[in-house]
This record gives structure tokens, sequence and C-alpha cells, in this order.
């Protein structure tokens, strides 16, 4: 399951479900996703074994509840860019030319 973000459709795979998302109103280039009680319908009949997120916003606690509800395996893969972003400049959160000027600037 993943947001259907701009230009998904030029990415698109058969083994993703997308879901509806609209863009963030501070962060124009990132969306936020809406899972409703029809995509749990769905993600319940895949009665998935393991269930992997990357977020710890909306979709991180649909694939928690879908994890707990289907007894599966919870793998949760935690990215600190944001974090070590948001320390040093909060405006720099999920910005990839910011990211890349930080890089630049750091050396790394």
């Amino acid at each position: 399951f993943a947001p259907k973000c701009r230009g998904w459709e030029n990415y698109q795979q058969s083994t993703v479900h997308y879901i509806a998302s609209a863009p963030l109103l501070v962060l124009k280039d990132r969306n936020i996703a809406f899972p409703g009680p029809l995509t749990n319908w769905e993600a319940n009949k895949l009665d998935f074994d393991v269930v992997h997120t990357n977020s710890e916003f909306v979709m991180g606690h649909f694939g928690r509840l879908v994890a707990r509800e289907n007894n599966s395996v919870l793998i949760h893969t935690y990215h600190t860019i944001n974090l070590v972003l948001s320390l040093r400049s909060p405006s720099a959160l999920c910005s990839p030319t910011k990211i890349e000027d930080l890089r630049h600037n750091n050396g790394t």
C-alpha cells in the first residue's frame, strides 16, 4: 500500500495498492495518504505474513493496525534523515534540494 503521489502512474506496479492522497499544506512536494475502512478491509483480505512500514505517520499507523489485525510480523524501518534535518534546520525538513545542500556543506 502506497500513497498516490505526483507521477505515481509512471512507476505503477501490479503488486502495489495505491491509496488516495493529497499534498501537505506546508511541504507541497510531500503527500499524506488517506486509508479508510475499505482500504483496511482490502488489506485484511490479503492476510499478510509480514508488514513493512517506513513512516511514523498515517501509513505507519495503518501498517501497525493491519499487522495487529492479521497477527503479522511488523518490520519498521526508521529513516533518521528527517530527524537530523529537523534538529539542524526545521525549514529543511523533507526538502530534497535542502538535503543536498546540507550534505554538500557538511562534506558528506
